[in-house]
């Protein structure tokens, strides 16, 4: 647990300070979570249920590159790390700008954001310093840009999900490169567990971003019905 407080304090201690300027509201919201906890499957039932437009983290596979780049940083490669994390921060970034600026008035429901991104980098780049001290001025850069250019999220979703129920849902979901590739990212993975859900919440309280906990244990149906409420509470209309 100390360890995790000090990575935590580690990771907080650049965050972007607010300067005497709003900060801009985008019409989006963000679903976010470890890998495995049902951010897809939930992204695709809110568009449905609600008509909102939905922004996939991954395109039904078919985006060469970032599996290329994922399956090299999960064997371990150096070179692959750095830019599989500066490919998905740049690429997720444009993304969500891209959107943003051309449907300006239809609510958008992202799977993941740029905010998590620095924590993968993070554990990712921990051993190689130089990398990750290029690879965080360009996110507080990008970070800087979409408070006051593009827009903070207008809820943030984070997804709670425990060890037993990611290490089942990894399997059950049966990615070739996460599978065979398992045993040597074990640790990585139950760090990202231990942490991601403290990360996200610490994110959104220093950037003043409304955000909820929502177990992904609960069926998609209990999900819909919180999320209605939710929706509710901070006046997002559907």
């Amino acid at each position: 647990m100390q360890k995790t407080k000090t990575h935590l304090k580690n990771l907080n201690s650049t965050f972007l300070n607010h300067v005497n300027k709003k900060p801009k509201e985008s019409n989006c919201i963000v679903i976010d979570g470890m890998s495995a906890s049902g951010k897809t499957t939930l992204v695709t039932e809110i568009a449905k249920v609600f008509k909102f437009h939905p922004i996939y983290e991954l395109t039904n596979n078919k985006d060469d590159l970032t599996n290329i780049l994922l399956e090299k940083m999960y064997r371990r490669n150096e070179v692959a790390e750095g830019v599989c994390q500066l490919h998905f921060l740049l690429n997720r970034f444009n993304k969500y700008k891209k959107n943003n600026e051309i449907l300006p008035n239809k609510i958008k429901v992202f799977d993941r954001s740029i905010f998590a991104d620095r924590l993968f980098a993070y554990v990712n780049l921990i051993a190689q310093p130089s990398v990750f001290r290029y690879y965080e001025k360009l996110w507080l850069d990008k970070i800087h840009e979409l408070i006051y250019s593009v827009g903070l999220p207008k809820l943030y979703i984070i997804l709670r999900v425990d060890w037993s129920t990611f290490k089942k849902r990894i399997f059950k979901r049966n990615r070739k490169m996460e599978i065979e590739n398992f045993a040597k990212n074990k640790d990585y993975f139950y760090f990202l567990v231990l942490i991601y859900e403290k990360y996200l919440v610490q994110i959104c309280q220093t950037y003043a971003i409304p955000y909820v906990i929502i177990d992904a244990k609960k069926s998609l149906n209990e999900k819909i019905k919180e999320i209605k409420k939710i929706f509710a509470q901070h006046k997002i209309n559907y």
